[in-house]
Order: C-alpha cells, then sequence, then structure tokens
C-alpha cells in the first residue's frame, strides 16, 4: 500500500471487513461467554482510550477462546483479547 491516506471507500472497506469477521468469529464460537470480563476489559480500556479517537467510534473489548499469548483489534473499535493473556 501505498503512503496515502485511506479513502473513505477503503475505510468503508475495512470497516466492513472487520465486520465480517466479528461475525466469523461469534457465529463460531470462538468468542469467550463472560459479561463480567467483558465489562471489566471495556472498563479498562475505556480509562486508556487517547483523547483523538475519531467520532462515533466506540472501543470494545471481546475476549477470543485461544490459549496463544495474543491481543489485536480492528479498525471498527474492537479489541480482541485471547484467554491466553488472562490466565
Amino acid at each position: 500500500m501505498s503512503d496515502a491516506l485511506l479513502t473513505n471507500e477503503d475505510e468503508q472497506m475495512l470497516w466492513q471487513k472487520s465486520e465480517q469477521e466479528q461475525l466469523t468469529f461469534e457465529n463460531n464460537g470462538l468468542i469467550y461467554p463472560d459479561q463480567e470480563l467483558e465489562d471489566y476489559l471495556n472498563q479498562v480500556a475505556a480509562r486508556l482510550k487517547p483523547q483523538s479517537v475519531p467520532e462515533g467510534l466506540v472501543i470494545r473489548v471481546k475476549v477470543i477462546k485461544n490459549a496463544y499469548l495474543n491481543a489485536f483489534a480492528y479498525p471498527n473499535g474492537i479489541i480482541y483479547i485471547h484467554t491466553g493473556l488472562l490466565a
């Protein structure tokens, strides 16, 4: 990819792909079902959120059932943390 800024079309495509992958995680039972843990992680993320977050972007944390030490984020504001990091 070039150094050029993403166009609105590019951003929309990235958001759509992010949402599709989120549905894949949910539909395949990969999300760890612990609402209390998710609420806690979302509170932590809210305290760490930078001041320059675009308007309308909501940072959310989801936990994936996976023993690896990993975490990743998508441009639509979702941060995924593997259970391996929380053990």
